[in-house]
């Protein structure tokens, strides 16, 4: 119950920090390129640019994934013990 817990927050925090750090390169990049935007709207690959976004959280998602069951499989208490 204690590791499904543990997994749990961690997994929320890193999505959490993983969609609030797209956001905010994404809102900076649309700021960065808003003349080209403004300008000519039809020639900015939305879909692409989507999914790219969409696989970055994914690929960061199954990393933290992978690193909460790493850390998980050594002994909870005697690690915390030692620190």
């Amino acid at each position: 119950m204690i590791r499904a817990t543990l997994t749990v927050m961690v997994l929320a925090e890193n999505g959490f920090l993983l969609i609030l750090g797209l956001t905010l390169g994404g809102v900076s990049a649309l700021f960065a390129v808003a003349p080209h935007v403004l300008s000519s709207p039809e020639s900015v690959p939305y879909l692409s640019l989507s999914l790219i976004l969409l696989l970055v959280l994914v690929v960061g998602m199954l990393a933290s994934s992978a690193a909460v069951s790493a850390a998980l499989r050594i002994p909870l208490l005697p690690a915390l013990k030692a620190e």
